[in-house]
């Protein structure tokens, strides 16, 4: 794993145009106070961005960007076992994965469910709703290839599905119908998961919930954060407490605000995660799956 300090953002591609919600000029973008960055495998890169001041406050923004034209590179929904939450480290460990972020919206109470549409890659079809109204958005996998999209999927055709609110980015374009929905206006810690025109895959969580150090955003700013990365597609999943970044062999990435201390230990026990591993490594468990 390898430090560096910068004053530019070699991960980053800022396109010059302005945003609808005019969050930050293309010219003037914050750079970063410090940047750490984390080889995890051929293709895939994790980032850690630290600003003094980006979206009118402090941030840290952690990244991951996987080049899925690597056929070496796997990604996929793991959903907890026997509807029990549990955290992201804990499935990102039965997935053997390199990296993994909380994923979709669910209820809270025990046993759980998924809130708005999930199928998992054993082909379960648990939920095919919405969970956001006009702004919903739908991750689906087949065969390996990705799809963002604001229109549901045929749930029976895919390999896996999930829905998650807003959809952030559409033809390269931030969402004309974000909205302002419940807590898409206000600052908080945001995951989200994008996709460019490349194939290049980007996982993206904001901390949040700390003033001091690291504010949050709303899904406005967070739609502009994504754009600027390149994606032509791109979903705000379940954010907050539940917001989580894992990596291989460093274990939490970022600070989950879910203990209300700025720490790595404060994980929520989610539902699901959006996972990345090396082909061929499977489950170390069969059980994801079991009812």
């Amino acid at each position: 794993m390898k430090f560096i300090r910068t004053m530019t953002l070699p991960l980053m591609i800022f396109s010059g145009t302005a945003t609808l919600f005019a969050a930050a000029n293309p010219n003037d973008f914050a750079s970063p106070a410090t940047v750490e960055k984390f080889e995890l495998t051929d293709g895939v890169t994790a980032y850690q961005y630290t600003f003094d001041e980006l979206y009118g406050d402090p941030q840290i923004v952690s990244v991951i960007k996987a080049d899925l034209n690597n056929p070496a590179i796997e990604t996929g929904i793991f959903a907890c076992e026997n509807k029990i939450r549990t955290t992201t480290s804990e499935m990102a460990g039965k997935a053997n994965a390199i990296a993994a972020t909380n994923f979709g919206y669910f209820n809270m109470k025990d046993p759980s469910s998924p809130a708005g549409a999930l199928k998992k890659a054993d082909g379960t079809i648990e939920s095919t709703g919405s969970v956001g109204g006009d702004c919903t958005g739908y991750f689906s996998q087949t065969d390996g290839e990705i799809t963002i999209s604001p229109t549901p999927p045929d749930f029976n055709a895919v390999d896996m599905a999930r829905a998650g609110f807003p959809t952030l980015v559409n033809g390269s374009e931030i969402y004309r119908k974000i909205g302002t929905y419940d807590h898409i206006p206000g600052k908080h810690n945001r995951t989200a998961i994008g996709i460019t025109e490349d194939n290049i895959l980007y996982l993206v969580v904001f901390d949040g919930r700390f003033k001091e150090n690291a504010a949050g955003v709303s899904c406005y700013d967070l739609a502009d954060f994504m754009q600027r990365l390149g994606c032509d597609a791109a979903l705000n999943m379940d954010g907050g407490g539940s917001s989580t970044m894992y990596i291989k062999d460093k274990g939490i990435l970022n600070y989950p605000s879910d203990n209300r201390k700025f720490d790595h230990e404060g994980e929520r026990r989610v539902y699901d995660i959006f996972f990345i591993r090396a082909e061929g490594a499977g489950n170390s468990t069969a059980a994801n799956d079991a009812e």
